[in-house]
């Protein structure tokens, strides 16, 4: 998947939800724009607002980052359906370095 089709699958049909799990100051140095800043530490306290009838993914800095596996895991013990991924998201972290649009 590439930056186009994430945005289409965010607007589209899917509705996918994307979640930037970085810290408030990285989300505001640059950001995939649609994308909802919810660090790890507040997860817990914001899973309410999180769709449950369309589709969630996560993104943070880098392959490297256990955040979005977490966030997942998390999301999953407090009942929220598993979703098989439809879409692989792109390697994020390189291309939002830029001030948000």
């Amino acid at each position: 998947m590439n930056l186009a089709e994430l945005r289409e699958a965010m607007s589209g049909v899917d509705q996918l939800t994307l979640i930037d799990l970085r810290p408030e100051s990285e989300f505001a140095s640059g950001h995939v724009p649609g994308a909802v800043n919810v660090p790890p530490v507040h997860l817990a306290e914001r899973l309410a607002e999180l769709p449950r009838d369309t589709p969630v993914g996560v993104y943070c800095r880098g392959p490297y980052c256990v955040m979005p596996a977490a966030a997942v895991h998390q999301r999953r013990e407090a009942g929220f359906p598993r979703r098989p991924a439809r879409h692989r998201l792109p390697r994020l972290a390189h291309r939002v370095r830029h001030p948000a649009a």
